[in-house]
C-alpha cells in the first residue's frame, strides 16, 4: 500500500445569478413632441439590455437612432414623440450570463395630439346694457377641456372666469 498522497490545486466555483427583471416598464400617455422614458429593473451576473418595439407587426430591436436613445440601456428615451406612435408597445429582453434571458412586460404608448383652436371668439363691441355670447371651436385626440380667463389690464393678466368651462361663455354681467 502505498502512502504518498497527491494534493490538487484549489477550484473556484462561481455561482452566476440569472437575470431577472424586477420592475418592468410602465404604459404611459404624453403630448406630442414630448420626452418620454421606459424604464426597467433587473439584477443578474453580467445583464445587459435589448428594448423592442411593436408597431402593430410584432416585436423588434431598437437601435439607438431618430427619437430613440438607450436602446441597451435600462432606460429608454423617446424624443419628439408624434401621434403615429401611439399604441406602439415597448419591452426589454435582458439576457445574462446564465441562460435564458427575460422580457419584460409590455407598455403601451399613447400620444395625444395638441388641441387646434378652429375657430375663436372674435372681439365683440356693444352697448350699455347689451349682451355678448363667445363661442370657440377646438379640436383635438382626447377630450378637449375648456376654461374662458378674462382680464382687467388689457391682457397683461388673465384669471379664470368660475364656472366658465364650456365652449360658450355667456358673460352674467353686463357693462
Amino acid at each position: 500500500v502505498c502512502t504518498n498522497a497527491a494534493i490538487t490545486t484549489a477550484a473556484t466555483l462561481t455561482v452566476n445569478a440569472l437575470p431577472l427583471i424586477s420592475t418592468s416598464p410602465v404604459s404611459q400617455t404624453i403630448c406630442t413632441g414630448s420626452t418620454i422614458n421606459f424604464s426597467v429593473t433587473a439584477s443578474g451576473t453580467g445583464i445587459s439590455y435589448q428594448w423592442q418595439v411593436n408597431t402593430g407587426a410584432g416585436f423588434a430591436n431598437i437601435s439607438n437612432s431618430g427619437i430613440y436613445t438607450g436602446a441597451t440601456t435600462a432606460t429608454l428615451t423617446l424624443t419628439g414623440v408624434t401621434v403615429p406612435l401611439s399604441g406602439y408597445q415597448y419591452r426589454c429582453v435582458v439576457s445574462g450570463t446564465c441562460t435564458p434571458a427575460v422580457t419584460s412586460a409590455a407598455a403601451t404608448l399613447t400620444v395625444h395630439a395638441p388641441v387646434v383652436i378652429e375657430r375663436s371668439a372674435p372681439a365683440v363691441e356693444i352697448c350699455a346694457g347689451g349682451s355678448a355670447s363667445f363661442t370657440i371651436m377646438a379640436v383635438s385626440g382626447p377630450a378637449i377641456i375648456y376654461q374662458w380667463q378674462a382680464s382687467t389690464d388689457g391682457g397683461t393678466t388673465w384669471n379664470n372666469i368660475t364656472g366658465a368651462n364650456g365652449r360658450l361663455l355667456l358673460p352674467l354681467h353686463h357693462c
